[in-house]
């Protein structure tokens, strides 16, 4: 929650900020954020409503891992490169955001781990029997 947190409040703040240079920096700020939380939700749909919680994210390790370490090294070995601004042709905003190739990349990770997630979540349900249902 603190990670969702933070994202938004950077988020929040650069749509308030003076200069382009400091958009850049919050959106960067806030897609460093943005690249924690595949692990946290993945790790969450592990274990949540499990008899055996902790066997699950020993089995997964190697996706957990996956999923904390890849959009954390794009999103930080990248920085400031993943977001570009460019003035907009039509006028209706003066400053406009375009993603880098980086970026993309991010959203598949993102992507993929969302996918994983749910996977997760939709088979601990599933198993749930009675009236716990």
């Amino acid at each position: 929650m603190g990670t969702l947190a933070l994202e938004s409040v950077f988020d929040g703040i650069s749509r308030n900020a003076a200069s382009p240079d400091k958009v850049i920096y919050w959106q960067t700020l806030a897609s460093v954020m943005r690249s924690f939380l595949p692990g946290f939700w993945l790790l969450f749909s592990l274990t949540y409503s499990r008899g055996n919680r902790r066997e699950f994210p020993t089995r997964w390790r190697y996706f957990l891992a996956a999923a904390f370490l890849l959009p954390i090294a794009l999103a930080v070995g990248f920085g400031t490169k993943t977001i570009r601004l460019f003035a907009d042709e039509t006028g209706v905003d003066p400053l406009s955001t375009s993603f880098s190739g980086t970026a993309k990349t991010l959203s598949v990770l993102l992507l993929i781990a969302i996918v994983l997630i749910l996977f997760n979540l939709e088979k601990a349900f599933r198993s749930v029997v009675g009236t716990i249902r």
